[in-house]
């Protein structure tokens, strides 16, 4: 016999392939409350906080939000369904504004309405589900915009069945999960490129110069002698003044430690 956890994940995992009735309508039977992936909700969440819903699963390995069900006072989850539902173009539309679009590119909305069903529980009943799609090469997704339940800048996880912001763990766990994936975007392939010319660049400009002082022969025949002596230039080796103060190595680290200030100043972890 399966047991119900593993069960859940079945059906989860088959929600987030295909997204269709007969796999709703099995999580849905057998389901044991919301996991780590997996959140109920009675009603539509406000932008916000969807949008935190959404970006916590999407640094959580993804999974789904079901939209008419309610949680009743014993903490078991009831089917209750929707009265309509919610245009999906709507809320497309308004979770741009406060989700990245690497983001929203994992992220489906389905309408599914059970007008007939052999659970009876599902009968004449419609939901909606929230499928996010798992990135790590994409991670870490940080809210974009919000003022209340989604902090500009923040990073959320799932911790348990909530979504909160990720503590200093957590977001490591995150940032691990990406370098794990070894991708690379094109910006930073371009940036390699960028470097490379930079150093090419420098190769071309010399860092000393030699230049030649001549003195005044008297003349051509003595101009002639001292040609003929070998003294006719003395060189010596001085500093180019037109060679950079700042080379490229010290360019590379001064760029790296800003760098380091801008990443931790977008996953809001300055101290």
């Amino acid at each position: 016999m399966v047991e119900p956890v593993r069960g859940l994940k079945e059906a989860v995992a088959q929600v987030l392939e295909d997204p269709t009735r007969e796999s709703v309508r099995d999580m849905l039977r057998n389901h044991t409350g919301e996991t780590a992936n997996l959140d109920f909700k009675e009603e539509w969440p406000a932008d916000e906080k969807l949008a935190r819903h959404i970006l916590a699963l999407g640094n959580s390995g993804g999974g789904c939000i079901v939209i008419g069900v309610a949680e009743k006072a014993d903490k078991t989850l009831e089917p209750v369904g929707l009265g309509a539902f919610k245009d999906k173009v709507d809320i497309t539309k308004k979770l741009n504004a406060l989700v990245p679009g690497t983001l929203m590119n994992c992220v489906a909305i389905d309408d599914f309405a059970y007008d007939a069903s052999d659970y009876g529980a599902l009968q004449g009943k419609k939901f909606q589900i929230v499928s996010v799609l798992p990135n790590a090469q994409l991670l870490p997704f940080v809210a974009e915009r919000g003022n209340g339940d989604a902090r500009v800048g923040a990073v959320y996880v799932r911790r348990g069945t909530e979504s909160v912001e990720a503590n200093q763990v957590e977001l490591q766990r995150v940032i691990n999960e990406r370098l794990a994936t070894g991708h690379s975007t094109e910006a930073a392939m371009k940036l390699e490129d960028h470097l490379d010319q930079l150093l090419v660049l420098q190769a071309r400009i010399p860092k000393t110069l030699t230049v030649t002082r001549s003195g005044s022969f008297g003349g051509v025949a003595a101009l002639h002698a001292k040609v003929m002596e070998g003294l006719l230039a003395d060189t010596v080796t001085q500093t180019n003044p037109a060679y950079p103060d700042e080379d490229a190595q010290a360019f590379f680290r001064r760029m790296f430690d800003a760098k380091k200030q801008r990443i931790a100043r977008e996953l809001d972890v300055l101290s």
